[in-house]
C-alpha cells in the first residue's frame, strides 16, 4: 500500500477516535443537565411512599397496571397544566413515524395498533376555557410502565374523530389503553415543537431556560412528576441514566482507533533479500 495512504489512514484513526470520544463526552454531559432538568422541575424533594402506592412488582393496590382505574388520580391532575400547556399551540399535528401500540396478552406485548407516518392527529386534544389541554393518558401525556423505556396511554386520536371534551385524565373504565415505547413519543414531541418551533416554542424555552430535548422530556415525563410528588409511584423514567450504551459504544470504538493508530508506525516493512 502506497506509504502516504497508510498514514493518512493512520491519522484518520486518531481523529475519527478523538471525534468519538468526544460525541460520548458530550452525551455525558447532555444527559448530566437532562437529569438535572428532571430532578429540579418535577422531583424536587424525596420520595415518600402513600399508604396506597405502586409495590415493588408495579402494581398498584393489588392490581396489575392494566387492571388500576385511573380516575382515582384526577383531582392530582386537576391543577398540575404546566407551562408548556398555554394557550396559543396548534392542536392538530401531523405524524412525523410510524407510532406502534402495544398489547399485554399475559406473557409479552403484541403490537395492536399502528398510527402511520403523515396520519393527522390531535395533538392538544381538549379546550378548557380557549386554552389547549392535554388529558393525563392521553397521547405524549401518558402514564409511566413499570420497565423504564415504556409508558401507558390512550393512542392519538385521528382528526376524523370526535374531539375529546373537558376531561383533566382519562380513565381506563372510559378509554382504552396501550403499551407504547417511548422513544416514539420522543421523536414525535421534538418534532412538534421544532414544527412549532419558531417563537412561541423560543418563548417558552428561554422562560424555563431548556433546549427542546429537555422541554420535550419534560412534557414526556409530566405524569410521572404529579405521581412521583404524591407519594403513589417512582417511576423508573425519572432516573435518567449518566451512561448508556450508546456511550459505551462510542468511547470503546473511539479508544480503539486511537489504539490502532498507536500501534500503526506508518512505516513500511523493509522488503526482505533475496
Amino acid at each position: 500500500m502506497n506509504k502516504t495512504i497508510r498514514m493518512i489512514i493512520r491519522w484518520l484513526y486518531l481523529v475519527i477516535g478523538c471525534v468519538l470520544l468526544a460525541a460520548a463526552e458530550v452525551r455525558l454531559v447532555g444527559q448530566w443537565k437532562m437529569a438535572n432538568t428532571v430532578k429540579e422541575y418535577l422531583t424536587p424533594e424525596a420520595f415518600v411512599p402513600a399508604a396506597t402506592s405502586y409495590n415493588a412488582n408495579g402494581e398498584y393496590s393489588g392490581l396489575p397496571l392494566e387492571a388500576t382505574n385511573f380516575a382515582g388520580f384526577a383531582p392530582l391532575f386537576s391543577s398540575a397544566v404546566t407551562a408548556n400547556f398555554q394557550s396559543g399551540i396548534i392542536r392538530e399535528y401531523t405524524l412525523p413515524c410510524d407510532i406502534i401500540y402495544y398489547t399485554w396478552d399475559g406473557s409479552d406485548l403484541i403490537p395492536a395498533l399502528v398510527l402511520d407516518e403523515g396520519t393527522d392527529v390531535f395533538f392538544f386534544p381538549t379546550e378548557t376555557e380557549g386554552a389547549p389541554l392535554i388529558p393525563a393518558g392521553y397521547g405524549i401525556n401518558s402514564f409511566p410502565g413499570t420497565e423504564s423505556g415504556w409508558r401507558y396511554a390512550v393512542p392519538f386520536l385521528t382528526t376524523d374523530q370526535p374531539l375529546i371534551s373537558e376531561q383533566v385524565l382519562l380513565s381506563q373504565e372510559e378509554w382504552t389503553y396501550y403499551h407504547v415505547r417511548m422513544s416514539d413519543l420522543e421523536i414525535i414531541c421534538k418534532d412538534y415543537w421544532e414544527d412549532v418551533g419558531t417563537d412561541y416554542s423560543q418563548q417558552v424555552r428561554k422562560r424555563m431556560g431548556l433546549n427542546i430535548r429537555e422541554l420535550s422530556a419534560l412534557e414526556l415525563l409530566n405524569t410521572d412528576g404529579v405521581l412521583y410528588r404524591a407519594g403513589i409511584y417512582n417511576s423508573p423514567d425519572l432516573s435518567v441514566p449518566l451512561w448508556d450504551k450508546i456511550n459505551s459504544l462510542l468511547s470503546a470504538a473511539g479508544v480503539a482507533l486511537i489504539v490502532l493508530f498507536a500501534v500503526h508506525s506508518g512505516k513500511e516493512k523493509p522488503r526482505q533479500k533475496r
